[in-house]
């Protein structure tokens, strides 16, 4: 009963207060279809569309009265009728939720993007099964730089529970827009795939030798798209002779330097052919690869800026990098201008840089009826797992004179708003956040993750000063620091709703033998929880 008052609730209050909610145009992107051309209207976080709207996707419904039955992907969603200046209309969010597709606002305007979740990707002894919750239509196409090719799946995102069996290492899987999934291969390597391949949910192919290594012809009612703006070949040129222009980085020059940011300026002559990214390989080491740029950069004696104490460039795969040794971890934003490259050095507000007297709020994972993941089999559980992890990392932080909370130190449920909220009412200075991973099946997946909110900086270098220390003594595969927003994005409540530095650490895979057998040892228990502390005083520029 209470789970249907909280289903209801929402459209309760709507319709009660109608008149004093504000509603406006809303556009609505749906998965490979596009923009839908029938506007809808925005009534707070619903999307109400007209019925017209249904038979552009292709569901068929029927209306009951004040309510509206629609049968779509072979599923069924009841939701209530109403009326606007547009006609009848009905609260599109709502049924998607119960069809099952992902639905969010993009940010600052009203555009709402339906995309599909995509439910598994198993690429085994070349063979490629990809399923997912709607249709999409996916492209296939070549990139340049290296010569490879990439099968993007329109109006498609990863989640949490998607399965992942990638024994391949020439396949990669990435989220790299909000709204596209791309499968990309290692130069050798072209799926069997039509190059204009049908719509549908499910979808098999194989990797077979790429021997010519030729252009792909494309039809131009049908162009490839490149969400990440990675440099495609023209069509009547071969990949092999489409080399982007060499660009020269340099001088830097130090713009600005105070307490809480650092500022250069890197000149570029040229134009990269992709985006200038960056690593961290070190916590207090950051590396800038400018893609076919040759970098010419100031001495380290005559750069004086106290937050770089030594600067050096090599050429790899022939990019650019320009290496920064750090006074201390930072986070790092880069922004490309005209003719330049902006590169801030964001400083963590650490007070005295010492971890005794730091108030950190340590979250063990789910608890209570909440049990989280399982184990294969049954057995062990995520919040047990947690909680003992939690458990020594308090301890072992107590020990080093900080002041630890924990949001729950026996087997309770906490809502997840609440596990945020104790952090803030108690002005936590870190949040740190226990979890075990898991898919949805057994899996060889394996490895160790810490992620950051959304874009923040300073989450980031913490995740990486954590995560580097971990893989260090976990015995684990280290998958690296990701941010929340590869998995949700709105990201993880947790770390959405926490108002200081805060990490979420997924240790390993439970349903990954090697992984559980690994993650249920004191040992491993006690290595990680020791070396979150190292990487906490690494983050505060306490000793290393």
């Amino acid at each position: 009963m209470k789970r249907m008052l909280i289903t209801l609730l929402p459209w309760m209050v709507m319709a009660g207060s109608a008149n004093a909610i504000q509603s406006r145009s809303a556009e609505v992107v749906f998965t490979h279809f596009g923009p839908i051309p029938e506007k809808g209207i925005r009534v707070a976080d619903e999307c109400y569309v007209p019925l017209d709207f249904l038979d552009k996707v292709g569901w068929k419904y029927s209306v009951h009265n004040t309510s509206v039955v629609i049968e779509g992907e072979g599923k069924t969603a009841r939701v209530p009728l109403r009326e606007f200046d547009l006609g009848r209309a009905v609260p599109l969010r709502m049924a998607l939720d119960q069809i099952g597709a992902d639905t969010f606002w993009e940010p600052d305007n009203d555009r709402l993007q339906v995309c599909s979740t995509v439910t598994k990707i198993v690429v085994k002894d070349g063979n490629v099964q990809i399923e997912t919750a709607l249709p999409t239509k996916p492209r296939v196409f070549r990139l340049a730089g290296p010569n490879r090719f990439v099968v993007d799946l329109p109006g498609t995102r990863l989640s949490r529970d998607t399965v992942q069996q990638l024994n391949a290492t020439s396949t990669r899987v990435a989220q790299v827009e909000l709204n596209t999934v791309r499968i990309a291969y290692e130069p050798g390597y072209r799926p069997s795939l039509p190059l204009i391949p049908g719509i549908g949910k499910s979808f098999k192919w194989q990797l077979d030798p790429d021997e010519d290594q030729g252009p792909i012809e494309v039809p131009p009612t049908d162009p490839p798209e490149d969400p990440v703006k990675t440099v495609t070949a023209p069509p009547t040129v071969p990949v092999e002779t489409a080399k982007p222009p060499t660009a020269f980085a340099g001088p830097m020059t130090l713009d600005l330097e105070s307490p809480n940011r650092a500022q250069m300026t890197l000149k570029i002559t040229g134009t990269l052919p992709k985006p200038a990214t960056f690593r961290r390989p070190e916590p207090d080491l950051l590396e800038i690869v400018l893609p076919n740029a040759q970098i010419t950069a100031p001495d380290s004696a005559t750069f004086s800026s106290a937050s770089v104490t030594d600067i050096s460039t090599r050429t790899e795969d022939g990019n650019g990098i320009l290496a920064l040794r750090l006074a201390r971890p930072m986070g790092v934003e880069l922004v490309a201008n005209t003719g330049s490259l902006t590169i801030s050095l964001i400083k963590p507000n650490v007070g005295n840089g010492k971890l005794a007297g730091k108030i950190i709020v340590v979250d063990a994972g789910h608890g209570g009826h909440d049990s989280g993941a399982k184990a294969v089999g049954g057995g062990t559980l995520e919040k047990t797992l947690t909680l003992k992890i939690a458990k020594q990392l308090s301890q072992k932080l107590a020990d080093e004179g900080a002041t630890v909370i924990m949001t729950r130190k026996t087997d309770v449920f906490i809502e997840l708003t609440e596990r945020a909220a104790i952090a803030n009412r108690n002005k936590a200075d870190i949040f740190i956040s226990c979890h075990i991973n898991s898919s949805s099946a057994k899996s060889k997946t394996t490895g160790t993750i810490t992620f950051y909110h959304g874009q923040d900086a300073i989450g980031q270098v913490l995740a990486d000063c954590i995560q580097s220390e971990i893989a260090k003594v976990s015995k684990l595969r280290s998958i690296g620091t990701w941010s929340d927003n590869r998995i949700y994005q709105s990201g993880f409540s947790v770390l959405r709703n926490s108002k200081m530095p805060c990490v979420l650490i997924e240790f390993g895979f439970i349903n990954q033998s090697t992984d559980l057998k690994r993650m249920v040892t004191e040992d491993f228990q006690s290595s990680v929880a020791g070396a979150i502390v190292k990487g906490l005083k690494v983050y505060l520029g306490d000793g290393k």
